[in-house]
């Protein structure tokens, strides 16, 4: 049965195999840092270092990177080598996921019908289809695994298990920050619904196991070049507060995914699916008390391993983000999925019970096949973002820099118009400086980029100003904004092209012989004339 479940899986996502890029991260992790990915020795290095950047970051997500540079090593740019590998986790996880089922009173039937709804469900999409959304089913790779090793420890502990779970913890710990609350959901598990006593050795044991795993990843993580980012106990309550309707509108995409987003804010998503949902639920309760029974302390375990793995969504400060992407559903999932094997209901036996669930299954998949379209490219992906989200400026922002050569005017007026309601957004004066020097407005352009630069530091607009300052003829300023963009974006070809005519402009024969040697380095090309006018 899970090779069936793992082959539904893998057929349902072949598709996607096909899609492009939406620009929203993807594009970095696969283009824009490829020169990390070149040499092996870096399989090291990303233990001491952000997920987007050695030092501007403040995402410690080593084994995530690791997986994108053996991705690069296997595919290069070629997208669909990538979306290869997401498939084959997702396949992976639905595996595991029915295997964890079996061993928590879900029975074969209803493990199996659980773990179906998890391959399919339309939720999970962009965990899957969308290339970032791995940190998710990389991190549900060793959480499940973990898990499904803890119930085989409960039944026989050995030193063998043991060891892997430990093994299995750290590579949370090191996939994604959420991983760190694992031992949590792991006591949670082993206490309520495997019913295991708290004072006893083996529950000892697992406890110190998750204790060593945590100082082991603090450890080194306090030794890695992360951006410093000093977060207040008032500002994540305070995030805490504004995002706890989450938990809900989460529970109802779970139950009635019919309003789902690829870009999903608060403020546009409805509480309609919750209270669909929450009826629902009763009804399933009422026939489950009236023709079965509920165990009533897996029902609670479950539900309190999906809060424990959103928990680190809802601190997440407002001043990072506001969106509730749903590939942050991945993991929690699971908990719903052992409440339910949590009712035992008796009519599942009935045909029109079996019959029920095909319905169901043949809608999820419908609804699934449908929202791979959106993540097709640059254009339907923030399209979609813009309909569903629109109080959201990010997306109009993202949207307007994508339409900003196919549609010049919309572009400009998508724009200004999230300028206007969010004139603060990390890069939106970055995009505002962009939009004005396409349009012949270079010195315009000035202000935004050095504002941005106040904000976020963004690198690029480095390259931009340097546009400025030779707009300007202050060819020396030039030169310096380019070495500075060069400094954080060594590999980028245009920046070392026009720094290189830089300097043969204005004949500094030294800087213009150290910029040939160091573009020869990169396999970046060099015009002739100037390759001989340094080698001379």
């Amino acid at each position: 049965m899970q090779w069936i479940l793992a082959a539904l899986a893998v057929v349902l996502y072949l598709p996607s195999i096909k899609l492009g890029f939406t620009e929203l991260d993807d594009s970095i992790f696969i283009k824009e840092i490829s020169h990390y990915y070149q040499s092996w020795n870096n399989l090291i290095t990303s233990f001491r270092r952000g997920v987007f950047h050695e030092t501007q970051d403040i995402y410690y997500r080593p084994l995530l990177l690791n997986s994108f540079l053996i991705n690069y090593k296997l595919s290069g740019e070629d997208i669909a080598g990538w979306r290869w590998v997401n498939i084959v986790l997702h396949a992976l996880n639905v595996v595991l996921v029915y295997r964890l089922l079996l061993q928590v009173n879900a029975g074969a039937k209803g493990a199996a019908i659980l773990a179906a709804v998890f391959a399919v469900h339309p939720v999970l999409v962009q965990a899957v289809v969308w290339i970032p959304g791995r940190n998710d089913s990389l991190l549900g790779v060793f959480v499940f695994s973990y898990l499904l090793l803890l119930t085989r420890f409960a039944q026989k502990p050995t030193v063998l298990n043991a060891a892997g779970q430990f093994l299995l913890l750290l590579g949370g710990f090191f996939t994604k920050e959420s991983g760190v609350l694992t031992p949590l959901a792991g006591g949670v598990l082993w206490l309520l619904v495997l019913r295991r006593p708290i004072i006893h050795r083996t529950t000892w044991s697992v406890g110190a196991m998750g204790l060593v795993a945590a100082l082991i990843w603090f450890g080194l993580r306090s030794q890695a070049t992360l951006a410093s980012q000093q977060m207040h106990w008032a500002e994540m309550m305070q995030s805490f507060q504004y995002r706890l309707p989450v938990l809900f509108h989460y529970l109802g995409k779970v139950f009635f995914p019919v309003q789902l987003n690829v870009f999903p804010v608060q403020e546009d998503t409805s509480w309609v699916p919750f209270w669909i949902t929450l009826g629902l639920i009763t009804v399933l309760m009422y026939l489950t008390l009236k023709y079965g029974q509920v165990l009533w302390h897996q029902l609670a375990g479950g539900l309190m391993i999906y809060v424990i793995f959103l928990i680190p969504a809802l601190l997440v400060p407002l001043s990072f983000n506001d969106q509730d992407l749903e590939h942050r559903l991945y993991v929690p999932l699971i908990g719903i999925l052992m409440a339910l094997a949590a009712l035992q209901p008796r009519w599942v036996r009935h045909r029109l019970a079996a019959a029920t669930v095909l319905v169901v299954l043949a809608v999820l998949i419908t609804v699934n096949l449908s929202r791979h379209r959106y993540f097709n490219d640059p254009i339907t992906f923030w399209e979609k973002a813009v309909a569903d989200s629109p109080s959201e400026p990010y997306a109009k922002m993202m949207l307007a820099s994508r339409l900003d050569k196919k549609d010049p005017h919309r572009a400009d007026s998508l724009m200004r118009l999230a300028y206007r309601m969010d004139s603060s957004m990390k890069y939106i004066n970055y995009y505002m400086g962009v939009l004005l020097q396409h349009r012949d407005s270079v010195l315009e352009s000035e202000p935004y980029f050095l504002r941005e630069l106040q904000k976020s530091d963004y690198s690029h607009c480095y390259f931009h100003l340097a546009h400025v300052a030779f707009e300007k003829q202050d060819r020396n300023q030039a030169m310096e904004w380019l070495q500075e963009y060069l400094r954080r974006n060594p590999a980028d070809g245009q920046g070392n092209h026009n720094l290189l005519l830089l300097y043969y402009e204005a004949g500094d024969t030294v800087k213009l012989k150290q910029q040939v040697k160091r573009m020869r380095q990169l396999g970046l090309p060099v015009p002739d004339v100037i390759a001989k006018a340094a080698d001379s």
